[in-house]
């Protein structure tokens, strides 16, 4: 039989959901100034890629390059989609594979 919720409860929750508000303003905003954008492009991350981190696992897979197919050994599950080479040669986004301006070119 579960318990049922009380004020406490109600008040945890408000504040979880009030911390969450907050993280996801201060995300909208980097995305807005890319506060730190030498960093960014000198990994090779597009904007949320850099500035919007998830929970990822822990274990260590291996996962080949979408360009050269390169296998390339990762520290947990968050793998990227492109090896560092081929996404500084084409500049593109290292994690997700857009480009790292977010500029749609003909050729890359």
């Amino acid at each position: 039989m579960t318990e049922k919720i009380d004020i406490n409860d109600i008040y945890y929750n408000n504040f979880l959901r009030k911390e969450h508000i907050k993280n996801l303003m201060e995300i909208a905003e980097k995305f807005q100034k890319d506060p730190d954008k030498k960093a960014r492009k000198k990994e090779n991350n597009c904007i949320p890629c850099y500035y919007y981190n998830g929970m990822h696992g822990n274990n260590m897979p291996i996962k080949n390059c979408d360009f050269c197919k390169k296998p390339v050994q990762y520290f947990n599950s968050d793998v990227d989609k492109i090896c560092l080479d081929c996404a500084s040669k084409y500049g593109l986004c290292k994690r997700c594979g857009a480009d790292i301006d977010l500029k749609n070119k003909r050729n890359y």
